[in-house]
């Protein structure tokens, strides 16, 4: 199984922007770490959100990844999702 680090240097480019769609956790901390040592933005998304409101929020971010707990994968058909379990 890849690591996180493979994903991201894979996956997204500097400047792209990737989601964290997780409880808090030592696996999110660590995800987050990743995305800004790859050079890109994070965008924090609250699980406690509405599922609206969340959809929402990944169309206007537009990002390249999203990284999340294993409910919300494929949350978007659209982005490729992977579960946040990969950072611990």
């Amino acid at each position: 199984m890849p690591c996180l680090a493979r994903i991201l240097e894979e996956q997204v480019n500097v400047d792209d922007c990737v989601v964290v769609l997780g409880e808090r956790s030592k696996e999110a901390i660590a995800a987050i770490i990743g995305i800004l040592k790859a050079g890109c933005a994070y965008v924090p998304i609250d699980v406690s959100y509405p599922e609206e409101r969340i959809r929402y929020i990944i169309k206007d971010c537009k990002p390249k990844l999203i990284l999340c707990d294993d409910e919300f994968m494929g949350i978007d058909d659209t982005i490729p999702c992977v579960s946040l379990k990969m950072a611990d």
